[in-house]
């Protein structure tokens, strides 16, 4: 039995100037793939007027897939662009769901555990969406949800970082037009005496580093592992900017190693115009392959 899983990015929510919202294109995207399980980065107001955006797009969904998706609304402290996730009941049921009740502490907020009803295995996700102003806001952000690498649990951990590591296959956002008020939103302001304005400088990469060292693997980095070409793992993420970046990511814990079906890797690359300033990532896990838990 597998999972088919996907993130994206869908920019504003599909919230338009006048305060409408655009589904045809969330519903094209998703159709592509038809997960049993989307995270969405940036459901922005999706929480006003009784989550009356949330439920139409679920409805949204499931005109486009024929398939019954279930909503659950996380939570932000960057606005109100929280993450979202929509998961087909006839493959999941949520067991747990940390959401913003105080007594849930913040290094849990936005948990989520399923449980898939054909294999009854446990799976943890965490939706995230780091910081776009501040490497430091995404260091701590990184910090809080290191404990999701226990390798006693499989956890899937996706979204929007905001950022790259300092491994090699990764892209670096490059700095020479961008302005200086801009240029500390992915660069790592350091006070040396030499500092001048147009120097090189050091790309921050250390939200995904920290996240890595602490045991977290990048289902991009395996899909290559099983053979897939480094263009195709390593696509960017982006559809627009002056540097294309991978920082739209699903990792995952040490128990899922063997259950991500590399073949199935895809960064969706849109025909004509994108739907999205970032694009849609999708794989399959293979859930008989897990192991350790």
């Amino acid at each position: 039995m597998h999972l088919d899983l996907m993130l994206f990015n869908y920019e504003d929510g599909g919230r338009r100037p006048d305060g409408t919202y655009a589904w045809e294109p969330l519903g094209t995207t998703v159709a592509a793939a038809t997960p049993h399980l989307l995270v969405m980065n940036e459901a922005k107001l999706y929480a006003n007027r009784g989550k009356q955006a949330l439920y139409a797009a679920a409805d949204a969904l499931h005109g486009h897939t024929g398939k019954m998706f279930i909503p659950l609304l996380c939570v932000s402290e960057h606005g109100p662009y929280p993450p979202a996730v929509f998961y087909q009941p006839e493959h999941l049921m949520v067991v747990q769901h940390y959401d913003e009740h105080p007594d849930n502490p913040q290094h849990e907020r936005n948990l989520i555990v399923f449980r898939h009803l054909a294999t009854n295995r446990i799976l943890r996700v965490m939706p995230i969406h780091f910081d776009f102003q501040s490497g430091h806001n995404r260091f701590r952000e990184a910090e809080l949800i290191g404990w999701t690498a226990d390798p006693a649990f499989a956890t899937i951990v996706a979204g929007d970082f905001n950022s790259v590591s300092s491994r090699s296959q990764d892209a670096q956002r490059t700095f020479e037009n961008c302005p200086s008020h801009k240029r500390y939103n992915k660069a790592q302001w350091i006070p040396h005496d030499d500092l001048r304005f147009g120097q090189p400088l050091k790309p921050d990469t250390r939200a995904l580093d920290r996240l890595y060292d602490g045991g977290l693997l990048d289902v991009a980095e395996l899909a290559h592992e099983q053979g897939v070409a480094a263009d195709v793992a390593y696509m960017p993420t982006v559809n627009h900017g002056d540097s294309p970046l991978r920082i739209d990511r699903i990792l995952v814990s040490e128990p899922l190693r063997h259950a991500v079906d590399g073949a199935t890797y895809q960064v969706h690359v849109p025909k004509g115009e994108p739907p999205s300033d970032h694009r849609a990532v999708s794989v399959r896990l293979q859930l008989a392959r897990i192991t350790g838990t």
